[in-house]
């Protein structure tokens, strides 16, 4: 006799994430949007491996969040980031 009881072999396993959260005090949600929301958006979706990329902006606020594959390297990630991060600020200023 075979019993299922709906319960996976499998462990449940989050994807790896990163999160860009900035802040620009006075700024309304457009400004947001134009100066710092979308450049980082074109910045980090160059980034291999992305599966999703969703954002948030708002008065003063913009948050970035972008899923990867689970063979990800975290790493390797971390240090692209930065590196993209630190190269639009470069560029803006």
């Amino acid at each position: 006799m075979v019993l299922f009881t709906g319960v996976r072999d499998y462990p449940s396993v989050d994807a790896p994430t990163v999160t860009v959260s900035t802040s620009y005090p006075g700024a309304n949600s457009e400004v947001i949007i134009s100066q710092i929301t979308e450049p980082l958006e074109e910045s980090i979706n160059g980034v291999d491996g992305i599966q999703t990329l969703t954002s948030t902006s708002s008065d003063g606020r913009s948050t970035i969040t972008a899923e990867f594959g689970l063979q990800t390297d975290l790493k390797q990630l971390q240090m692209t980031f930065v590196t993209e991060c630190r190269a639009l600020e470069k560029s803006s200023s």
